[in-house]
């Protein structure tokens, strides 16, 4: 009879201890009663649990089209080749360690940077094929964007 009070007990604790919310308290109570010819004898044991689950952050991605620049000397990051939808708009962070000006051949856009500012540009990019993005006082090629 004690065998069946243990096991019936282990089964409560288990299912117990399955929980799937982010925190979950549950109590469990399991009843065993046993008949012998001379008394009558109800058992009663009980179980607390709390579960806890690490919460899930989801972030929104960033913008697929947005590309940050960066120019320290004559080093350039973030940029090479920048491919994108015909049609879509691209966005151009730039942030460079001197005073420049970049030009975005092809659509003929002009950016004037200040230096340790992070200078944006917008654009739809709706010229098929590569387009060089340069520095003019730096000469520096930042970016060759393909739009297809």
């Amino acid at each position: 009879m004690r065998s069946s009070l243990s096991t019936l007990i282990a089964v409560a604790l288990l299912a117990t201890a399955c929980g799937t919310g982010s925190e979950t308290t549950s109590t469990t109570t399991a009843s065993v009663t046993t008949t012998t010819a001379a008394e009558s004898t109800t058992t009663t044991a009980s179980q607390s649990t709390t579960t806890t689950e690490a919460a899930t952050t989801t972030t929104e991605p960033a913008d697929p089209y947005t590309f940050e620049i960066g120019i320290e000397g004559s080093t350039v990051t973030g940029g090479g080749r920048i491919s994108v939808p015909l049609g879509e708009t691209v966005t151009l962070l730039i942030t460079s360690d001197i005073a420049d000006e970049v030009h975005i051949h092809g659509y003929d856009l002009f950016v004037d940077l200040e230096a340790g500012v992070t200078a944006e540009v917008s654009f739809v990019a709706d010229i098929p094929g590569v387009v060089e993005i340069e520095t003019h006082e730096s000469a520096l090629v930042l970016a060759n964007l393909e739009a297809s």
